[in-house]
């Protein structure tokens, strides 16, 4: 290669730098960061941009040190928290679930016998009252809860979920620079213009005793919300390519993958965990792969053979803190090689005690110390009145929990009216109806007082992400033909407890659709009939209509007997469920709960009747 005399110094030592380690303009970079766990020895972020820190070398100029002949460490690792550090219970008590888990973590750092990690895999975000504190943009920003408790805590690093995107990229950016002192990882998030190095990176390098662990993240690619309009670029690319490329040029330089994997798993047709094992399968260094997104609990009776793939554990603690991993496991050099191999030693799924906040399965001095002070700051927002509730007996709780398998719910046309009103908010095209499963409604709403921001999550606790599907009319027909299947009817009332939850997945409707469910004889026989839409016969629209009908993401992945399966939950094994999944789908990236609570909130007051949407014939 020929060198202009002009070049600065710099460049041409780079240059021959560059030839003498035969490094690649495209090879990986890396920089010495400060640990927050306490088991890295040196962490080292791990990037792509030769020249974004001038503290950045290539990964091929880290030298090789000494090794033990054997490295025993245990791995501590949760999934999809979704806010739950605190679940708040006034009746039962609260659980403090992140000072469980501290009080786990911190025993085994304690002994000092072994180094300790501890992991997050993603989705620590949306899903409690304390979502809040996120604000509802960037510039009503209060602070994170859960990352605050990570970087607290010695998290040692997450991946980003796709739930840590549902308030948009900008709050992100606002979140990770005043709460994360932690690896936050995704290596196949892509050409953001707000999220930039080192706000997170594709993977960090960390080193105990001269062995080093890459530890790499995956964000979910069908799930994550991309259409940020302060960020039009921003892109989750596949992860699988991405993992190849990165995990292949990691390969040399380290001597464990460590892979946190927002993907999923056992989901046909998506790639995931499985297919995640197979490609690490091909490298030479062994790998470990912590999983979510799915909400799959594996090895809770110890590692379970059919959950590692080729020799690598695919590891899930299910969600919401009910769970906390632990994987017990040893790196060992033989004599006549220089690649470790993978030892475990064994699996343990520590269950997080529902209702307890004190005593000595609590680590209460970190409680007292790093959560409750946030609590206290906060907890006006806690008691925020969000609206004022009419004197209605059909919105308490006993009243909802008694109707909303059984026909026409008041709590559910609240629900379902509060989102379609907010529909320009989400949606470019109109919406022509809402619907919301039963069993996303766990409570109603205590009559003639004032609905506080907390009470809210007594209603509806779950975070299902609006999704917009599109269906003709004979579709529609199909959809609300099924759904007449699923309603509990009279002579199930002796065999089922309505206060518990019947997973059918019996939908409720805006008011927008209106129709009647004829019984029949037999439940396999039940049909929808006098369907109307914005008060026009279903049968008066042209085939080729197409309707927009906003669902939660949980049933437009197929939950609750919508994949064209049998529905199971007491119904006869010939009831096959509609399959949703099939149909075209938008991912809105806009959290249902949340526009029910700005509509709410804009009305001032939580006022509605029955209107006949749902009737039920008895005639059979």
């Amino acid at each position: 290669m020929k060198l202009n005399k002009s070049y600065p110094l710099i460049l041409i030592l780079n240059v021959i730098f560059l030839l003498i380690h035969d490094v690649k303009a495209d090879s990986l970079y890396i920089e010495n960061i400060q640990t927050n766990g306490t088991s890295f020895n040196s962490l080292y972020r791990v990037h792509t941009q030769k020249n974004v820190s001038d503290k950045s070398i290539p990964l091929s100029a880290l030298p090789s040190g000494s090794k033990p002949e054997e490295l025993a460490l245990t791995l501590f690792y949760f999934n999809d928290l979704h806010g739950k550090i605190i679940i708040p219970n006034e009746a039962k008590g609260d659980t403090f679930v992140f000072a469980q888990m501290m009080k786990i973590v911190g025993n085994a750092r304690k002994k000092k016998n072994k180094p300790v990690l501890f992991v997050s895999g993603g989705d620590d975000h949306t899903g409690e009252v304390y979502d809040e504190l996120l604000g509802t943009n960037a510039n009503t920003f209060q602070m994170s809860l859960p990352y605050h408790a990570y970087s607290s805590g010695g998290l040692d690093a997450a991946v980003i979920g796709n739930h840590e995107l549902d308030r948009g990229v900008e709050t992100l950016k606002r979140t990770i620079q005043q709460d994360v002192d932690f690896a936050l990882l995704s290596a196949n998030i892509s050409h953001s213009s707000v999220l930039e190095y080192p706000l997170f990176v594709p993977a960090v390098i960390g080193e105990i005793e001269g062995v080093r662990i890459a530890i790499i993240g995956l964000t979910s690619f069908e799930d994550t919300k991309t259409n940020h309009k302060d960020d039009p670029q921003f892109k989750v690319e596949r992860a699988l390519p991405v993992l190849k490329k990165l995990a292949t040029e990691l390969e040399p330089h380290v001597d464990m993958i460590l892979v946190l994997s927002h993907l999923g798993y056992g989901q046909p047709g998506i790639d995931g965990d499985e297919e995640v094992a197979k490609l690490l399968d091909s490298l030479t260094i062994p790998s470990v792969i912590v999983g979510a997104h799915s909400h799959t609990l594996l090895h809770e009776d110890g590692l379970q053979p059919q959950h590692t793939i080729n020799g690598i554990p695919i590891l899930q603690a299910g969600s919401w803190g009910k769970y906390l991993g632990e994987l017990n496991f040893s790196l060992r050099y033989p004599l006549n090689g220089t690649k470790p191999l993978l030892r475990i030693q064994n699996s343990v799924m520590h269950k997080i005690a529902p209702n307890i906040h004190k005593g000595p399965k609590v680590d209460e001095e970190f409680q007292q110390r790093f959560i409750d002070p946030v609590i206290e700051r906060f907890n006006h927002l806690l008691y925020e009145k969000i609206a004022d509730v009419e004197n209605n007996p059909y919105l308490t709780t006993l009243h909802t929990l008694q109707t909303r398998y059984t026909g026409e719910n008041l709590i559910a046309n609240v629900l379902t009216d509060a989102v379609l009103s907010r529909q320009k908010h989400y949606s470019d095209l109109p919406i022509d109806a809402v619907a919301i499963n039963a069993s996303g409604i766990i409570g109603g709403i205590k009559p003639n007082t004032p609905l506080l921001f907390k009470d809210f999550f007594n209603i509806m606790p779950y975070a299902d992400v609006i999704q917009i599907i599109e269906l003709n009319s004979a579709e529609l027909q199909q959809l609300l033909d099924s759904n007449a299947k699923r309603i509990v009817r009279e002579e199930e009332l002796d065999m089922v407890d309505l206060n518990n939850f019947i997973n059918r997945g019996f939908l409720h409707f805006s008011a927008s659709i209106r129709y009647t469910v004829s019984l029949a004889e037999k439940a396999e026989n039940a049909v929808a009939t006098a369907i109307t839409v914005h008060g026009k016969p279903l049968k008066s629209f042209p085939r080729e209509h197409l309707f927009r009908l906003v669902l939660g993401d949980y049933i437009t992945n197929g939950n609750q007997g919508w994949k064209g399966k049998v529905v199971g939950a007491g119904l006869s094994p010939n009831i096959i469920g509609y399959d949703v999944t099939k149909l075209s789908s938008l991912n809105s990236g806009y959290i249902m709960r949340n526009e029910i609570v700005q509509s709410l909130r804009e009305k001032n007051v939580v006022k509605a009747n029955k209107d006949g949407r749902l009737k039920v014939s008895v005639n059979k």
